[in-house]
């Protein structure tokens, strides 16, 4: 009896997990893994490879279901956007860049990657239709359009960004900039000693309140005394802007301890579908684009729980053709992430 997970070809559990750990974590090309093989002296093209993983991306499809449910029914979730290129796409050029999207639970560590042609807001919209409660994200315009569906936090990480670039250009002069990014450092230091001492919400929310809200309030000060001295188009003044502007949504995480100062969690889970993206370049069809949102939805959770990718697959692999009910794919989901209790 053949225990190929596709009938009829020789793709067993181990080499499909195979496939999607060298490909979707760490980053490696088909082409790459094809030449891999042949040294083995093993013929299996890459065309192939692709067919098996698209293949078995819709049979697991049940399974990222379920987590985005998760994600959704958590009451707090982040979302970003990177770039992704697909050359054979309907009436477009190859070279139009498309979006993957991510969002997911930073409670849960679930991370979900949805592909899209677009990086406009009615995408994010229609990405947390259901959700109700508190989304994190940067300062795209396009999210302004969920103002009043959730409570929106900002990201800290990306305002002291700003004020970095300011810090760069003044060629690392002691100035204003720096002396933002000194507050900002402040901030970050008392909310690492927060996650040191393994701060429950509740905790960390009483912690925050004495600690962090009299610096948020400094760093507004500030950038309320500064802005009128500085010009609004120059380095140092769209830092200060986009904080003004944006200090309502980056003051929000200190409403409740469960929230993040920023959303870099949801950022360095991109981070390894960009890897990735630099290595291979391009997905070759939307086919091939929607197998691999999907696959790194389960490898990159799978490592925020601190799981073994390459064995969860197998796993979850080796029970995929005998899951039938939604109790069964339910189980496999529950490969992925450490915490079975679910909001």
């Amino acid at each position: 009896k053949s225990n190929s997970i596709l009938p009829g070809t020789i793709a067993t559990t181990h080499l499909i997990s195979f496939l999607i750990f060298s490909k979707f974590f760490q980053g490696l090309p088909l082409y790459r893994i094809e030449e891999l093989f042949k040294l083995q002296g093993i013929d299996l093209k890459r065309g192939t490879m692709a067919s098996w993983l698209i293949n078995v991306a819709e049979k697991l499809q049940p399974i990222w279901n379920i987590l985005e449910e998760w994600a959704l029914g958590s009451g707090y979730m982040g979302i970003d956007a990177t770039s992704i290129q697909v050359l054979k796409e309907k009436d477009r050029r190859p070279e139009t860049k498309s979006s993957m999207w991510a969002r997911g639970s930073p409670e849960l560590g679930i991370v979900l990657f949805d592909y899209n042609i677009s990086s406009a807001g009615h995408v994010a919209e229609s990405l947390i239709a259901g959700f109700s409660g508190t989304l994190q994200a940067d300062a795209h315009r396009g999210y302004n359009r969920l103002d009043g569906k959730v409570q929106r936090l900002g990201c800290m990480m990306h305002a002291r960004r700003k004020f970095h670039e300011a810090f760069l250009i003044a060629k690392k002069k002691p100035g204003l900039s720096l002396d933002a990014i000194n507050m900002i450092k402040k901030i970050y230091r008392l909310e690492e000693a927060f996650k040191e001492q393994g701060l429950s919400p509740l905790a960390r929310g009483e912690a925050r309140l004495l600690a962090v809200t009299p610096q948020m309030e400094k760093l507004g000060n500030w950038r309320e005394k500064h802005q009128p001295k500085v010009l609004p188009s120059g380095p140092l003044g769209i830092g200060i802007n986009y904080f003004l502007d944006e200090y309502e949504y980056l003051a929000g995480f200190l409403t409740d301890g469960r929230f993040e100062i920023d959303n870099g969690w949801i950022e360095r889970a991109i981070r390894k579908f960009a890897i990735g993206r630099n290595n291979w370049l391009f997905c070759d069809t939307v086919d091939g684009a929607k197998a691999s949102s999907l696959f790194y939805s389960l490898v990159v959770t799978a490592k925020l729980n601190d799981k073994n990718p390459f064995d969860v697959m197998v796993e979850i692999l080796n029970g995929i053709n005998r899951a039938k009910s939604i109790d069964d794919f339910e189980r496999l989901a529950r490969l992925l992430v450490r915490t079975p209790a679910i909001h």
